[in-house]
């Protein structure tokens, strides 16, 4: 390197004036807006009410900076307040396009609700006044009415939401690429609602939360719309460029999704050993987020239905191709929880992510309280919202710029399994497995959209 060389080298990148940004390609951008297309106003708990969203337009749309708005409404008789964030009123997740499924995301809401705990890269602020938070039970001095969006007042109180939906063909993966959409016939958004006992808390008129189930609250969604920036590029070398390709080998981009396997925990004494199969065959498994919560939103436990709570597992291991992970099984006591915990960040994110709001006495928190003899009597855990989930992560490598880096199962014929040692189990409880995979999405040359994960 001469003098020269190693004089600009040494110099801050703030006076270094040589090196500079390329100028944009000429192009506009609109921020489109879809409505639903099968009504306006959605009755949660009446049976298959969806709510389905065409999504078409003439140019490449930006997912990573798309969004779903909608509104909430209480003609009821009680105040009740969502269990985590605005995105527990969808119990599933559909992408369609053409008659073909791309993606399926079965218990949304919790799914939604794990990755959101571990990657929560947005500002507490936005997360706060646009997503919605876990909040406490209300207290007398934090009624409805003082701001807090996840709460919704009875006699037709109302609030309006903004959330992102968690879907790895509208992400673009880590490189948030573009979805084409230009000479297709678009795809469309199926939004299944959840019961409103699933997403949310009965709150007393006093402002704390009530012993009951919300029942008594008659919640509608109304005008959900999805919002999507979508460009063009105005440059005819580009568009040769994007039409060769299209046309010679299609667009491929990919995401993380995941799928769902439900399981139960029977009532049963201290030790038991629950043996879950899963059975998973995926193109890039990166690895299993397990959830425990009572089956029914049963009074005696007064917990929050979309919550985990790790403390019901002792001991855990996962059974997968036959092959034991992690290696050993994982110890899950109240005093020595690191492997379980780092092994959920692993999966999730860093060990040390600064963004990962989950810490121990988080990861630890038990939806159903103990009595400290090892049996997970249940008690009131009203100010609790458990974080903790049973997970396992299978990434070969820790580059997060890397596609296909979890384990491939779908060769496998040998079942998968989760194997769950158990303290005293008082009641059914219910078991969420999440596969977290890479998936694989494609537009070829005829305008057809597909996937594979």
């Amino acid at each position: 390197m001469n003098s020269n060389n190693q004089d600009t080298a040494s110099l801050p990148l703030a006076v270094r004036y040589g090196i500079a940004l390329s100028p944009a390609v000429m192009g506009q951008q609109t921020m489109s807006r879809f409505d639903a297309v099968n009504g306006s106003t959605f009755s949660m708990g009446a049976s298959s009410q969806e709510i389905r969203i065409n999504v078409s337009a003439p140019g490449f749309l930006l997912g990573s900076h798309s969004y779903l708005h909608f509104e909430l409404t209480n003609t009821g008789s009680k105040i009740v307040k969502l269990q985590n964030s605005s995105a527990d009123i969808i119990e599933s997740l559909r992408i369609e396009s053409n008659g073909v499924e791309l993606e399926r995301l079965d218990g949304y809401n919790m799914y939604d609700g794990i990755i959101k705990n571990y990657q929560n890269q947005e500002s507490t602020a936005i997360v706060g006044s646009v997503e919605g938070t876990p909040h406490p039970a209300l207290s007398a001095s934090a009624q409805v009415g003082t701001g807090v969006l996840s709460n919704i007042a009875k006699t037709n109180g109302s609030n309006s939401y903004v959330l992102r939906l968690n879907s790895g063909f509208l992400s673009g993966g880590a490189l948030k690429k573009a979805i084409p959409l230009i000479g297709t016939g678009g795809f469309t958004i199926v939004l299944r609602l959840a019961t409103i006992s699933e997403a949310f808390i009965q709150v007393n008129d006093n402002g704390t939360q009530s012993d009951g189930a919300s029942t008594d609250a008659v919640i509608s969604v109304k005008n959900p719309r999805f919002y999507a920036p979508v460009f063009q590029i105005e440059d005819a070398g580009f568009a040769q460029r994007y039409s060769t390709m299209l046309n010679s080998m299609g667009i491929e981009w990919s995401g993380v999704t995941s799928k769902r396997y439900t399981n139960q925990l029977a009532v049963g004494g201290v030790g038991n050993i629950n043996i879950l199969q899963l059975n998973d065959r995926s193109l890039s498994l990166r690895g299993f987020a397990t959830a425990i919560r009572p089956n029914a939103n049963a009074d005696a436990f007064k917990t929050n239905s979309l919550s985990s709570d790790v403390t019901m597992c002792t001991r855990y291991r996962y059974m997968i191709s036959g092959q034991e992970s992690p290696l050993g099984g994982i110890d899950v006591a109240t005093n020595n929880p690191g492997r379980a915990y780092l092994e959920a960040l692993n999966l999730f994110t860093d060990m040390n992510d600064p963004h990962t709001v989950v810490n121990y006495g988080l990861f630890l928190s038990s939806g159903v309280a103990t009595s400290g003899d090892d049996e997970g009597k249940p008690g009131d855990t009203s100010n609790t919202y458990s974080k903790g989930s049973i997970c396992v992560n299978l990434k070969k490598y820790g580059d997060r710029n890397l596609n296909l880096t979890g384990l491939n199962t779908a060769m496998s014929t040998t079942p998968s399994t989760v194997e769950l040692t158990c303290r005293k189990v008082h009641e059914v409880m219910r078991v969420d497995t999440f596969a977290i995979c890479d998936a694989i999405y494609r537009l070829d040359a005829n305008g057809a959209f597909s996937s594979v994960y």
